[in-house]
């Protein structure tokens, strides 16, 4: 795709973006007109690199600061946070942070000028445990920005405004993360909600089935029946003798 193609479909500077793509050895060819081509496949990932490029001063970064490429690559990795444990952690749009572990994932929100705009603006963070979660929402980005919602019993699902920004979401779009790299954190979360909810169940059954039967309880409520005029006194000594022959 052509760099003057690629600036337009982004709103991005054409001549910024090639000067990018030079500085940082990108995949690219130079066109029989004149431009530069670049293969669709690294299209998204160079516009995004070049956006946090732009967003570290551009042109007046300093040299050492310059290797965007590799900065992004890692960004998207999700390295494991070896400082609070966190499997991923994540700065999204709107003023939201996520940091996912094994077990749980919290959500953090600072107000920004976005948020105001948008009339979402809040400050604090809030930890949901995947043992709570009932469903899992997720939006990619499009002609709006994406999310990832957990979805607790009391939440009030269906709400466009509420699906963005409430305490349960993460916002988020390309200029951030990658679409298929929150696809992957989405499918992973998933899993671990219903792992859990599998092991529940598996407790649940095994509960049931591990409950002594008393013969003694069993007699007292037929005895509690028959006294109610429920069942007849025939009723309960035959259901008194299965009893005691088990």
């Amino acid at each position: 795709m052509k760099t003057t193609i690629i600036a337009k479909k982004y709103s991005i500077n054409a001549n910024e973006f090639e000067d990018f793509l030079t500085k940082n050895n990108m995949h690219y060819t130079l066109g029989i007109f004149g431009g530069y081509d670049v293969d669709g496949k690294y299209v998204e990932e160079y516009v995004n690199q070049y956006k946090l490029w732009l967003q570290s001063g551009g042109k007046d970064s300093t040299p050492e600061n310059n290797n965007f490429r590799e900065q992004s690559v890692a960004k998207n990795q999700h390295i494991e946070n070896t400082l609070n444990g966190a499997l991923y952690s994540i700065d999204g749009v709107r003023g939201r942070h996520i940091d996912i572990f094994d077990d749980k994932c919290i959500i953090t929100t600072k107000v920004t000028i976005g948020s105001i705009l948008t009339h979402n603006a809040t400050d604090g963070s809030k930890t949901i445990y995947y043992a709570d979660v009932v469903g899992v929402q997720f939006k990619e980005p499009g002609i709006t920005i994406g999310y990832l919602q957990l979805e607790t019993p009391g939440l009030t699902m269906n709400n466009a405004a509420s699906n963005f920004f409430n305490e349960n979401s993460f916002t988020f779009d390309t200029t951030v993360i990658a679409t298929d790299k929150m696809k992957e954190i989405a499918a992973f979360i998933e899993s671990k909600v219903q792992e859990i909810k599998h092991s529940k169940a598996q407790q649940q059954a095994q509960a049931v089935n591990t409950t002594p039967f008393s013969v003694a309880d069993e007699l007292l409520k037929f005895k509690q029946l028959l006294d109610m005029g429920a069942i007849t006194q025939e009723e309960f000594d035959t259901k008194k003798s299965e009893l005691l022959k088990l």
